[in-house]
């Protein structure tokens, strides 16, 4: 592992990933990732480590730094994913009243509640997930889609 500063941010990068440092210019976006500007075809776009080090060239491709740490190259802290698993993996918001993820003030009931959406391809699958946590939480009250 190598660590590296910019402009007092310590980045982390394994040591075969050191070329990809030394060859361009990288500086640390407002959203705190590390990025490069480059002016192919005279557009100018940011190139961003983490897609270089794992040599993704198809912006689609989202990737995701598994401690939430953007500044954590590391090819171990880093997996491709879709746009709905990055947002699963985000850090509580500054603005939650609660500090917690998915905890959430019910103004109406005067208590917390807890704040989770799931999604299914298939409404059977999401009914059956359904039974299982109504089980889980209401025990002989649950009202099953599928009782048998």
């Amino acid at each position: 592992m190598i660590k590296f500063r910019i402009r007092e941010k310590e980045i982390l990068i394994d040591d075969e990933d050191l070329k990809i440092i030394e060859s361009h210019k990288w500086r640390v976006s407002s959203g705190g990732y590390v990025i490069r500007n480059s002016n192919d075809k005279n557009k100018s776009r940011h190139i961003y480590l983490h897609k270089e080090i794992l040599k993704l060239k198809d912006n689609k491709i989202m990737v995701d730094h598994k401690d939430g740490n953007t500044l954590n190259n590391q090819k171990s802290n880093l997996r491709t994913c879709t746009h709905t698993e990055n947002m699963r993996n985000r850090k509580v918001f500054k603005s939650s009243k609660s500090g917690y993820k998915g905890v959430v003030f019910d103004g109406t009931s005067g208590k917390w509640r807890l704040s989770l959406y799931i999604r299914f391809d298939d409404k059977i699958e999401a009914a059956k997930t359904y039974d299982k946590i109504a089980k889980l939480l209401y025990g002989d009250f649950a009202r099953l889609n599928f009782p048998n």
